[in-house]
């Protein structure tokens, strides 16, 4: 059984599913001999929450970033039931240090990025005598792009960008008042087509590694799943102004296309950052098109029925292989698919109706408001029906609560330095490392009352008020508080102070 995960692939960037490009022939064949999964999704925009979720099968109702200790995981499932597994893993974060190997008899990382696929093959041919659990997550495609010289092709053409995203473009200039907007739209067409020749890097290591399961003669026997931990933003949208736009406006840049709208993914969950590929081959699945939405979080109960494998008890993905055989098959779908970052969470129907709300920090930090789009007439998000629909919205808001009622929630345990800085290296943090929990944690009663009341980061704030929870107040230290209450307008931070008041 092969798991094979391509970071910050999006799925409308493949050529099997649709795109002009001929990006991924490798895959384009798999589609041929598998069940595509047109519309699913992933937990959410960056890998740490997503994996965890994926090889969970809970949703993550938080942003977490260590594998939780009290949850089935999905290698270790294999491992218990009798097979070998084995991790085979480039991103920087799933170290093995987080926890990450667990479950793994063999677990090389990191892999290097287009590098060889000489591990993976050794493993393939010596771990036929008994079932085996492969895992592979390749990188290519993550930022900075970087090709190879021998696939080099699209990042020195044009035409990466359609009339209706230009007419967008010239529309955000003039609202947004962006400057060097021929500069811009010439880096992002390089950069488009640098993305698609990663594309193209990762299917070719892929197509050496489906060679290695047919010339062991293992290939028609082994099932077969690609999936993505979640998309690319490729100027689709105005980023918020945290990691590459935070960084350029501290800097004093001008704001431009290039510098303000987001080019990678995290603390979004527009489409392009959702929509993944998933395309599952196996022994005694026909060919098909699934085009209900599904979500990542049903990856691992897939894989385990169909290596006739017990799903552990109170895990909420569920097993994709009735829809595999039967895509006409509405009582096989879920009501909707749940995807949360730590601005934002996304609720989409299988109606094809999106929920954008915000989360606490995400209404805290921005203002965000919660948004309705209609994914089928509208795919990036352009207009608005929220003040059309607050039924909608109200519904998307139930689904979400109830989804993520039982979802994993806060990091389960502390981030060591590495992985830290891996998290600093690729943007996702924001300029704030979660790690300021641990400090706030350790301050004294008036620090924090300083750090709730001064103007600035509002997660700092929210955080510097839930490390008061618990501590005893004195009296003048509890009247501070109740005055800084009765100024707060932050839901989230109100709410905590309240709670460290007694309230």
């Amino acid at each position: 059984m092969l798991l094979l995960v391509i970071d910050t692939q999006r799925a409308d960037h493949l050529s099997g599913y649709g795109y002009p490009r001929p990006t991924a022939p490798v895959l384009e064949a798999l589609a041929g001999e598998g069940v595509v999964f047109r519309r699913a999704l992933s937990q959410s925009s960056w890998t740490l929450p997503s994996m965890i979720s994926m090889f969970a099968g809970h949703p993550v109702a938080d942003e977490v970033m260590t594998p939780p200790a009290n949850v089935a995981w999905l290698p270790e499932t294999f491992r218990l039931a009798g097979w070998k597994t084995a991790g085979f893993v480039s991103n920087d974060l799933m170290s093995p240090k987080e926890g990450f190997d667990r479950g793994f008899d063999t677990y090389l990382w990191p892999l290097p990025e287009h590098g060889s696929n000489a591990p993976i093959l050794d493993w393939i041919r010596a771990s036929s005598d008994r079932p085996a659990f492969t895992f592979v997550h390749l990188i290519e495609p993550h930022d900075p792009y970087d090709p190879p010289a021998d696939l080099r092709r699209w990042a020195n053409e044009g035409g990466a960008i359609s009339p209706e995203r230009l007419a967008w473009y010239d529309r955000i200039s003039k609202e947004l008042g962006l400057l060097d907007r021929d500069a811009s739209l010439a880096e992002i067409e390089r950069r488009i087509g640098e993305y698609d020749d990663e594309v193209r890097a990762a299917d070719r290591r892929i197509g050496e590694i489906f060679d290695a399961y047919k010339a062991a003669g293992l290939w028609e026997d082994t099932v077969v799943l690609v999936a993505a931990d979640h998309g690319e933003g490729l100027f689709t949208h105005v980023q918020l102004p945290v990691g590459t736009r935070k960084r350029s406006m501290d800097a004093g840049e001008p704001p431009t296309l290039r510098n303000t709208l987001l080019m990678t993914h995290g603390g979004h969950v527009d489409l392009e950052l959702l929509h993944v590929p998933l395309i599952l081959k196996a022994p005694g699945l026909a060919p098909r098109s699934v085009d209900g939405w599904v979500g990542n979080v049903d990856i691992g109960p897939t894989l385990l029925e169909l290596a006739g494998i017990e799903v552990p008890p109170g895990v909420q993905g569920r097993s994709l292989v009735p829809l595999a055989q039967d895509p006409a098959d509405r009582d096989a779908l879920r009501e909707c698919v749940v995807s949360t970052t730590r601005y934002m969470t996304s609720v989409v129907t299988q109606d094809s109706m999106q929920v954008v709300l915000p989360t606490p920090r995400g209404e805290c930090d921005f203002g965000l408001a919660a948004r309705l789009h209609d994914l089928a007439r509208d795919p990036e998000c352009r207009t608005d029906l929220s003040g059309d629909r607050p039924d909608l919205v109200e519904r998307g808001r139930a689904l979400s609560e109830r989804v993520l009622a039982d979802g994993i929630r806060g990091r389960s345990g502390p981030i060591g330095s590495e992985q830290a800085r891996a998290i600093e290296k690729f943007g996702y943090a924001g300029g704030v490392v979660d790690q300021v929990r641990e400090e706030l944690a350790r301050s004294p009663v008036d620090t924090l009352l300083d750090r709730i009341a001064a103007p600035g980061d509002c997660f700092v704030r929210a955080e510097a008020a839930r490390a008061l929870e618990g501590r005893e107040l004195e009296p003048a230290q509890a009247e501070r508080l109740r005055s800084i209450l009765a100024r707060e307008v932050s839901p989230e931070i109100r709410a905590r102070i309240e709670r460290a008041l007694g309230l």
